[in-house]
């Protein structure tokens, strides 16, 4: 299965939601830097159509340009919740939640990998951040104590690096769209699709402190992990892997009480194949070159883990996990 462009991304997130019908919700919840239009998808049970006043879920791709593979996941998760008739785990989703995706938000760097994925080219030049510079999953409110890190991947003020976290919180137009979204909506979880690595990550990204929800976070990715075939991803805390300040997950976790988790999706290795030029690529070793294997491996683990945290938050603090 090749990789979507910006235009078949677009195009196949319009039909999804037309199959749908009444039970989809379709807007325009932003734009980029360059004025492409920022899509979401609220998705309800058949035979209702989308309400404020249930438990709301929320999916959010590619926040990093050159990481096309959660785009794809993204979509294909809108494919299975769009069904006519969903299958068991979709159904036990939106019997419990709507469900909004957001399959492709930094638009703008997408592109041209996107392009080049889909045209089987790996060594296109796909930016991380937006046509700012900026990376957007640093670009979300983080507390006024949480401690920089020495490494620059944290996030940087240095506009040439790829870590930049911008001038503010907020600053960049595709963060404000998802923090508009994420207002209106206020999700009990969140998924948040990224690569590479094969990893669940939880919150918190800014700090080693563990969450006052640690076991419903631990619940959530047993799900998913429970449904992988073969060889399970690895969950960690975020800071475990490495500090971020500015991340959307502990955004989304310290405003709205959120479970929010990253997927790293992929083998580290598995766009390079045996062309050892290919490592030089980043747009190679983040992407598979064929995205349906990962794709089989992770769309039902989502809805579980999904899910499961909306089974998480609804109960009582002391009940969780």
């Amino acid at each position: 299965m090749p990789y979507h462009t910006n235009e078949d991304l677009l195009t196949a997130t319009r039909l999804l939601a037309a199959q749908a019908g009444e039970r989809a919700d379709l807007r325009t919840v932003g734009q980029t830097c360059a004025g492409r239009p920022i899509v979401a998808v609220t998705i309800a049970l058949p035979g209702r159509p989308p309400a404020p006043t249930r438990p709301q879920v929320l999916v959010t791709g590619n926040l990093h340009g050159n990481e096309v593979i959660g785009s794809e996941l993204a979509l294909r998760l809108l494919e299975l919740l769009a069904a006519p008739s969903p299958d068991e785990d979709a159904r036990a989703l939106l019997e419990a939640a709507d469900v909004t995706i957001v399959p492709a938000i930094n638009l703008d760097s997408r592109d041209a990998g996107a392009r080049a994925l889909a045209a089987g080219r790996g060594f296109a030049r796909s930016p991380r951040g937006n046509p700012h510079g900026v990376d957007l999953n640093r670009n979300f409110p983080f507390p006024a104590t949480a401690r920089d890190a020495w490494h620059p991947l944290a996030g940087t003020r240095h506009a040439w690096l790829p870590w930049y976290r911008g001038p503010h919180p907020l600053a960049e137009p595709e963060a404000q769209a998802v923090a508009d979204l994420a207002q209106r909506l206020r999700p009990r979880a969140s998924l948040t699709l990224h690569s590479v690595g094969e990893l669940v990550l939880y919150p918190w990204c800014h700090s080693p402190e563990p969450p006052a929800d640690r076991e419903a976070f631990l619940a959530l990715a047993a799900a998913f992990t429970a449904a992988q075939p073969g060889r399970p991803y690895r969950v960690k805390q975020a800071r475990a892997w490495y500090t971020i300040l500015g991340d959307l997950d502990d955004w989304l976790y310290a405003t709205f009480g959120t479970l929010a988790l990253t997927i790293e999706l992929a083998a580290p290795l598995a766009g390079v194949g045996r062309n050892p030029l290919r490592l030089l690529s980043p747009l190679a070793w983040m992407n598979p070159r064929d995205p349906e294997p990962t794709l089989a491996i992770t769309a039902i683990p989502c809805l579980r883990l999904l899910g499961e945290g909306v089974r998480q938050a609804a109960a009582p603090c002391q009940d969780r996990g």
